[in-house]
């Protein structure tokens, strides 16, 4: 999102990736006698607020 100000010289924005941690790295190994199952998330949340003119 953006928003104008300053008479159109500034502006205002917000931008956010990943907000419902989707992204997952999923591993499964199996061996004698052991399973292992493991799910990592990236650590890619990010919510960004700034200002530009």
């Amino acid at each position: 999102m953006k928003k104008l100000i300053q008479n159109g010289k500034g502006e205002l924005f917000l931008n956010a990736t990943e907000l419902l941690n989707t992204m997952v790295i999923k591993a499964k190994v199996t061996g004698n006698n052991f399973n292992y199952i493991s799910k990592k998330h990236y650590e890619t949340q990010v919510i960004r607020l700034g200002y530009s003119y």
